[in-house]
């Protein structure tokens, strides 16, 4: 079989098709540290656009060979919706994700 794209791998291993090697990607949203740097940005402003978002996914699968970038971080989103407070933890040097401030 010749080398598949990392597409074509992901979309044969869904289809239940033959690939060549078992596609790596994750189920979760995917973002690493090394790419936050290589972003020059910090954690918290992940959330703040979907461009960070999109560019931190996509930076995470260049860095590590990854087949399929996913970006689904803010798990906040509907809470958001109804207007309650989301604290980003933007003073936080940690890894933190966004949570619902008042329930």
């Amino acid at each position: 079989m010749a080398e598949l794209t990392p597409r074509e791998r992901v979309l044969r291993l869904f289809a239940m098709e033959p690939v060549d090697t078992m596609p790596c990607f994750s189920g979760q949203g995917m973002v690493t540290v090394p790419a936050i740097e290589a972003l020059g940005i910090r954690f918290p402003q992940i959330h703040l656009s979907a461009e960070t978002m999109a560019g931190s996914a996509i930076k995470s699968m260049e860095i590590f060979g990854f087949d399929s970038p996913v970006v689904p971080y803010d798990m906040c989103t509907i809470p958001e919706t109804f207007g309650l407070g989301v604290s980003l933890y933007e003073n936080s040097e940690d890894i933190l994700y966004p949570t619902v401030a008042s329930k």
